[in-house]
């Protein structure tokens, strides 16, 4: 706890850096393997990925929401979340 009364908060970074033909070489790799796996700020872990394997990501992502069944909507093309709708909140 600090001194507000609350836990310490969950910091999620990401840290998007260069393209991954820059790491044509086995020492680049390396180094790249070794930073994505040592690089912190103020002790928490970030997540490093190349423009390109954020690239990757997001169209798998976007792959697999579009395989994802639609959600019903109501309410003027509003998602039917939330109480009574039998969808949670």
């Amino acid at each position: 706890m600090d001194a507000f009364g609350s836990e310490r908060p969950n910091i999620v970074g990401v840290l998007v850096i260069g393209r991954s033909s820059s790491l044509s070489t086995a020492v680049r790799k390396d180094r790249w393997e070794w930073r994505r796996n040592k690089v912190k700020a103020d002790s928490f872990t970030l997540t490093l990925v190349t423009f390109d394997e954020l690239y990757q990501d997001f169209e798998t992502w976007i792959g697999l929401r579009k395989m994802e069944p639609a959600v019903p909507m109501t309410n003027g093309g509003f998602p039917a979340f939330g109480p009574g709708s039998g969808q949670g909140v």
